[in-house]
């Protein structure tokens, strides 16, 4: 069932301009919008694309590292409808993670007493969510749509648990003034269940500076007041934080999107007339043959004129003369436009056309000879994984 939801114009955009704005206040519009949309049977995805759709979104670039803050963060929320609601997006995280991921991480450590120690805190049943094949494979697409990953240690009774926080909650990363590449603390800002606003500052994990060197973008000394080490996993970034694998593409992948649903109107509104029939006579006489042909369902609830069944003779005279409509579609033409949209969105994510269902024009010996470029990069992406799980070893060991 299809819903519509009704606000005027400058309320919703006074709703939406609070909803995105920083700290308390725009936190409670976010959620009084999801809950408005829940209530009107419309998921976030849904409007997320739908407001895409519309042209809401102009994602620009602007600061030293070619995308500011704001687009960062509302593109983080436009690839998570994408990957929701668009099938090329889906399929380009997917094939990521197959690649990367296949059967899942294993490891095996030389020192038996270190082997020890890991192997109890990988197969403990509370670091599950994580460290499992599933929640391998959820890191990865989180990290492949979000552009970044959030772990946070805790420790508790010399045990240690891994979790994940969403990257929306992180507002701000306090580094080394001098060295942007040391993070020192995390500012998170998030809701509970009870809808109640949070603040808190975050140790990195690698962080061993003095407090009094741990400034906020203001320059104010800030201290750790929360439980638990964060470690960051950006991706794809020339910053501090990360970028999504869809960023490039998403606009590929709409403009396809679009031209295959303008085809389909094109081809359905073609195929409502199959057959032409054309009447020597007066307009009482045409009128004759259209109700002639008419279904009866067109005048009430029965059917009483079916259609006849397929291989039936029909039988006319000179004055009736029935032909079948031929109606040219563009189908070839239309498959190549199709196909070059694919082939810049997959581009844009790394993945060749065949990938994504489009293998008609390449050979055998032509995908296999393109496919290299596609194995170093998912190969990179493994090792990157590994330097990943490397660094999380080392904080439990």
């Amino acid at each position: 069932m299809a819903y519509e939801l009704w606000l005027p114009e400058d309320t919703l955009r006074d709703i939406r301009k609070r909803a995105q704005a920083p700290g308390e206040e725009g936190a409670i519009y976010s959620a009084a919008l999801e809950s408005l949309f829940q209530e009107a049977g419309i998921g976030m995805a849904d409007f997320e694309l739908a407001r895409d759709d519309a042209g809401w979104l102009k994602l620009g670039l602007g600061d030293s590292t070619g995308i500011p803050e704001q687009t960062r963060t509302l593109s983080v929320k436009r690839a998570r409808a994408y990957f929701a609601r668009d099938p090329l997006s889906a399929q380009a995280v997917r094939t990521w993670t197959n690649f990367t991921l296949g059967r899942g991480i294993t490891f095996q450590a030389k020192d038996e007493h270190a082997n020890d120690i890991l192997r109890e805190f990988w197969d403990a049943p509370i670091n599950e969510p994580i460290l499992s094949n599933k929640g391998q494979r959820k890191s990865n697409d989180k990290l492949l749509i979000d552009g970044e990953i959030f772990f946070i240690f805790f420790e508790a009774a010399g045990k240690v648990k891994i979790r994940r926080i969403d990257p929306l909650e992180i507002t701000e990363i306090i580094t080394d003034p001098n060295d942007a590449e040391t993070k020192k603390l995390y500012k998170r800002v998030w809701i509970d269940s009870q809808n109640v606003t949070h603040e808190a500052y975050y140790l990195d994990w690698a962080n061993t500076e003095k407090e009094e060197t741990w400034l906020d973008s203001l320059g104010t000394p800030q201290g750790t007041n929360a439980s638990g080490v964060i470690y960051h996993v950006p991706f794809n970034s020339l910053s501090i934080r990360g970028v999504s694998l869809l960023f490039s593409g998403m606009d590929w992948a709409k403009a396809h999107r679009k031209f295959l649903e303008a085809r389909a109107s094109i081809t359905q509104a073609m195929a409502r007339f199959a057959w032409k029939a054309k009447i020597k006579g007066s307009p009482s006489q045409v009128g004759a043959v259209r109700r002639e042909w008419q279904s009866g369902l067109a005048t009430g609830d029965t059917e009483n004129n079916p259609p006849p069944a397929p291989g039936s003779t029909f039988v006319e005279n000179e004055g009736y003369d029935l032909t079948p409509i031929k109606t040219e579609t563009g189908a070839a033409a239309a498959q190549v436009d199709a196909n070059m949209l694919l082939g810049i969105f997959g581009a844009s994510v790394g993945v060749l056309p065949h990938y994504f269902g489009a293998g008609e024009h390449f050979r055998l010996a032509t995908a296999k000879a393109m496919e290299l470029p596609m194995l170093v990069q998912f190969e990179a992406h493994q090792q990157f994984w590994a330097d990943v799980y490397d660094n999380i070893f080392t904080y439990v060991m």
